[in-house]
């Protein structure tokens, strides 16, 4: 009996919740719990008729437009999700993503630089990553969380999409220099 005393307030608060309250709700009493509430009585209320109206003229009726559903309240207008953490942490791995492999997938804080190619369309970095893959990068190549800047003959330039601790979404840059050889 319990059980069910608790379901009905969990009902009965998220109707409140949803605006849907109704100060007329109250739970059923079982007939074992109290002897003398043990019945109820409910009324429905009989539609009133509506008098009689003119007969239509020979204008066609309109059909009625249906009206719009009323819609939940939402952060357009400007109201937030309290059950929404405003303060949104970035893990900063790829591992809640599909990315698999490929120069999408990179995470500039784990790559290291392992040399630098001049060619004749440009310079090209040699860059790999903590599984010890190889990946040639040129600028403007895009990364997980950012993308290549500038490519110089000892460092590539990245730049690094960051979102801070309240969730604000910045941009940094990073350099990272060719690791020396062992």
């Amino acid at each position: 009996m319990k059980a069910i005393a608790t379901i009905s307030t969990m009902i009965m608060a998220a109707g409140m919740a949803a605006g849907q309250a109704s100060s007329a709700y109250k739970p059923a009493t079982p007939a074992s719990q109290s002897p003398a509430k043990a019945t109820t009585t409910t009324t429905v209320a009989k539609p009133a008729t509506k008098p009689a109206t003119k007969p239509a003229t020979t204008t066609a009726a309109k059909p009625a437009a249906p009206k719009p559903a009323p819609q939940a309240q939402d952060s357009s207008k400007g109201r937030r999700d309290p059950f929404v953490s405003p303060v949104i942490v970035r893990m900063g791995t790829a591992a809640g993503t599909s990315c698999s492999t490929g120069k999408r997938c990179l995470i500039i804080d784990q790559l290291t630089v392992q040399g630098v190619v001049k060619t004749n369309n440009g310079w090209i970095a040699v860059i790999g990553n903590p599984a010890k893959k190889v990946y040639y990068v040129r600028e403007n190549d895009a990364l997980f969380d950012g993308y290549v800047t500038r490519i110089t003959g000892d460092s590539v330039v990245f730049r690094q999409n960051v979102i801070d601790a309240l969730g604000k979404s910045v941009q940094r840059e990073v350099v990272k220099r060719v690791a020396p050889s062992v």
